[in-house]
């Protein structure tokens, strides 16, 4: 019986076929969570929740450095029979916060867009005092309801064609570590990068109808051949 060699024309041809992704074509399109907006409304009129929507649409281009978040299961171990070999067994999913870079504008715009999105998660600012003034919604280093600062990111990746391929949606995110910017007067030549870390709830594959991909699994088994349901593990 002769040995299955290794086809290197086969190699070729089915990486040729599918392409190799690379990690430079992206976009991140972030969004402006429901109390920002309104303060905006409130405090400054229309123009400027305007103003702060073409910022939010413009952030896409800004973000230089950003990932599509893993999975990891939580397992546990347990004896089957009370004695015997340990199993694992999963019981949850878990999540990695993430980190996106964004250059920041001689404008000042894109540092002031996250630090709006911060103080709406906690407010920190107490200049005015520990009560704050009477138009603050809440007091300084009180917290807002989470509703009120969560959005969902949109992370996309593109084949060299520049169609989309690839599409993951964190649900729930906010920002909750908005970095040092270091500054050194003998950096003449340094862009002065931002960096964001998100937390989430968790995301989603939404992939693109043109594109091959797997089945999606669904909760829901799907009948062996035969046309019996398959039999679960005990």
């Amino acid at each position: 019986m002769a040995r299955e060699g290794f086809n290197i024309q086969e190699f070729k041809s089915t990486v040729e076929n599918r392409g190799i992704q690379k990690n430079n074509k992206f976009l991140v399109k972030f969004f402006i969570p429901p109390l920002m907006r309104e303060s905006i409304s409130s405090q400054m009129g229309g123009n400027q929740v305007q103003l702060a929507q073409k910022a939010s649409k413009e952030m896409q281009f800004w973000c230089d450095t950003a990932v599509l978040p893993g999975i990891q299961l939580s397992l546990r171990q347990v004896i089957r029979y009370g004695y015997g070999p340990i199993e694992k067994k999963p019981f949850a999913p878990l999540f990695n916060d993430v980190t996106f870079t964004v250059m920041q504008d001689q404008k000042n715009i894109n540092w002031s867009w996250f630090h709006s999105w911060l103080s709406t998660v906690v407010l920190w600012d107490a200049r005015r005092g520990i009560l704050g003034s009477p138009e603050q919604k809440i007091k300084p280093f009180e917290i807002f309801y989470k509703e009120d600062y969560i959005v969902d990111l949109d992370v996309t990746c593109f084949n060299d064609m520049g169609n989309p391929v690839t599409r993951i949606v964190l649900r729930q995110a906010y920002p909750f570590t908005m970095g040092d910017l270091p500054l050194n007067w003998a950096d003449n030549n340094t862009f002065m990068k931002m960096p964001i870390s998100f937390t989430f709830h968790d995301w989603y594959w939404a992939p693109f109808p043109e594109n091959e991909m797997l089945p999606i699994p669904t909760p829901a088994p799907n009948p062996d051949v035969s046309g019996d349901p398959p039999t679960p593990l005990k």
